[in-house]
């Protein structure tokens, strides 16, 4: 049986500032959402870095299901991991839909986004929902190839 569908919350898959990573980070520069996602659920080392370790796709699916909840969060974190990882497949189509819908994305928009690598999608869609410009998927495939064209890892979460 599938896991349940949880939605995307556009401020989780954006990150809302707030607070300061237990890992240092670049003066100047705000906390990146995964960060803040650390700090905000208050995971210990280990935990930490078990979430560092995954895709940057992986940790996106993590923080767009919100805070984790119960007396263990690193078991939690380590279930929620499991879980995505699974069903990546799942999460990845999941993703997609709810991305593509919130932005009104044309069907040709939305084959490229599925054309895409894992940790070039996680890069589109950390950007957030297309906001101002007459034509959200252009708009989006424009974000696919300057993400291509940085590389994996660019922009990353960390």
């Amino acid at each position: 049986m599938a896991p349940p569908m949880v939605p995307w919350p556009p401020h989780i898959v954006q990150g809302v500032p707030a607070g300061r990573s237990r890992s240092p980070e670049p003066r100047g520069r705000s906390p990146s959402p995964l960060g803040e996602f650390v700090t905000e659920n208050d995971l210990d080392v280990r935990a930490e870095a078990k979430l560092r370790e995954q895709s940057r796709f992986v940790q996106l699916c993590v923080r767009s299901e919100g805070a984790l909840t119960g007396r263990n969060r690193s078991a939690v974190l380590a279930g929620r991991i499991k879980r995505i990882t699974d069903n990546l497949d799942a999460e990845r189509d999941r993703a997609i839909d709810f991305f593509s819908a919130e932005n009104d994305l044309d069907q040709g928009a939305v084959d490229q986004l599925r054309r895409t690598p894992d940790d070039i999608l996680a890069a589109v869609i950390e950007e957030g929902p297309v906001v101002g410009g007459r034509n959200p998927s252009a708009m989006i495939i424009s974000r696919i190839k300057r993400a291509a064209a940085e590389g994996p890892g660019a922009g990353a979460a960390d």
